[in-house]
């Protein structure tokens, strides 16, 4: 397992932005819905609930922020960016300076 620090509010309802997330290693999406770390493209490492889909996936956000909206990776529209599954978050921590 290793720790990610969190950068950002598109999942500020379970995961505060500077908080560090667990993450447990795997390769595949095993409970839909759940938080996950992914790479978009083999670049962007981002932290959302991931649904899998029969050809793709769903990213979701978890956010009090309504701007921040649902995004579907389709394999089957050409050009679609690749979604590599890091791991499931399964447990946060906040810093011990984090402020409230």
């Amino acid at each position: 397992s290793f720790l990610l620090r969190v950068d950002g509010e598109s999942m500020n309802r379970v995961l505060p932005n500077g908080a560090y997330a667990l993450v447990d290693p795997c390769d595949d999406v095993e409970s839909n819905g759940k938080p996950y770390a992914v790479c978009v493209n083999e670049y962007d490492a981002t932290i959302k609930r991931v649904r899998k889909l029969s050809n793709g996936f769903e990213l979701a956000p978890d956010s009090t922020d309504p701007t921040f909206r649902s995004v579907v990776y389709d394999y089957g529209i050409e050009g679609t960016e690749t979604i590599t599954v890091i791991g499931r978050v399964v447990w946060y921590t906040l810093p011990y300076d984090w402020d409230f």
